[in-house]
């Protein structure tokens, strides 16, 4: 394990949440025979690239994650709006978003600290990942139907350890 892989995992973690997002858009737009958004939306995200190459020497190897979640969100909103413009009011829970990329800027600040004050990386790991979870209860971006569906999935998953588990 590099220096640093803890905090490049959460940040890729938060990359996908927002391919996630874009995706759900993109097939609202496919749906609503609405591809001209699109464009906008795909020119902003691909644009991302660019800043994520200048800041390739201040950041290393997070620059270009990094570069392309500020792309993907500025995308995103971007399809949003065009969406609106052209008579589909697209809710999403932005502020659940949002609260989901706080808990995963603080494990990776947690990591990241750990990490400058010279702990080994099981340590980093630890550290980002409580922090992680703490932000995620204390923030609670979910709302009661996703948490009683992440529930029934854990329960599950502990039925299925415990009946496989010889006694």
């Amino acid at each position: 394990y590099s220096e640093g892989a803890v905090s490049l995992l959460l940040l890729m973690c938060a990359l996908v949440l927002m391919y996630s997002l874009r995706h759900m858009l993109d097939h609202v737009s496919h749906a609503l025979e609405r591809n001209g958004p699109l464009i906008w939306s795909n020119a902003v995200i691909t644009l991302s690239v660019l800043p994520g190459i200048a800041l390739l020497p201040h950041l290393g190897v997070y620059a270009l994650p990094a570069a392309n979640v500020a792309g993907l969100v500025a995308g995103s909103l971007l399809l949003i709006h065009r969406l609106r413009i052209e008579g589909f009011d697209f809710h999403q829970d932005i502020g659940a978003l949002a609260r989901m990329l706080a808990a995963t800027a603080a494990g990776i600040a947690a990591s990241e600290l750990s990490r400058w004050l010279g702990a080994g990386w099981l340590i980093s790991l630890t550290a980002g990942v409580a922090l992680f979870l703490s932000s995620i209860a204390a923030l609670r971006p979910w709302n009661g139907a996703e948490r009683q569906i992440v529930t029934e999935m854990t329960q599950r998953i502990l039925r299925r350890r415990s009946r496989q588990t010889p006694a």
